[in-house]
């Protein structure tokens, strides 16, 4: 397990890498304003967990990814409370485990591993909403989200690795961008 040396003189660093996943938490819970009616709720979280279980892991620990899934559970109101951090946390199991392989990959191979991880993520949450219905719920949601999310990846991913590169001990050799 990788430790982080959380002295004073970079506590303003990470206080602001917090605030940034907690507005990118904030971002998820409401609505983005799309001209359909869309609840999109993994835009940002999710790039930033793949994001940071790639290139700094120690930084989201999983009992921290398991309360931004609780909380984020709880504030839109969805029905199946825990999901968002059973998903948080394997994604954050699955990139962990690939990590070494990943770290060192281009962009598109980062973008690639994202796109599989995006389309397993929307299919698990369409598969307990299915479960918890009792019927087949409409995937058409799953779908635009899953685009939404990939297409969404290089804005993302360019912010992360701006915010990256302000956090003390940041390796510049493997950020991607």
């Amino acid at each position: 397990m990788t430790l982080i040396n959380f002295s004073f003189e970079h506590t303003p660093q990470y206080v602001f890498f917090y605030a940034i996943l907690a507005v990118f938490l904030l971002v998820d819970i409401q609505i983005l304003p799309i001209y359909i009616n869309l609840n999109l709720l993994m835009v940002f979280s999710l790039t930033a967990i793949y994001y940071w279980s790639i290139y700094n892991p120690a930084l989201t620990p999983p009992w921290l990814l398991f309360l931004l899934g609780l909380l984020k559970d709880l504030a839109t109101g969805l029905p199946l409370i825990g999901l968002s951090s059973i998903i948080f946390i394997l994604t954050y199991l699955i990139v962990k485990q690939q990590r070494i392989f990943l770290s060192g990959q281009s962009f598109f191979m980062i973008w690639a591993g994202y796109m599989l991880l995006t389309i397993f993520n929307c299919f698990l949450f369409w598969l307990f909403l299915c479960l918890y219905l009792f019927e087949f719920a409409p995937y058409r949601e799953f779908l635009i989200e899953g685009a939404v999310m990939i297409l969404s990846f290089p804005i993302i991913l360019s912010l992360l690795s701006g915010l990256h590169k302000l956090l003390p001990f940041a390796p510049a050799d493997k950020a991607p961008l």
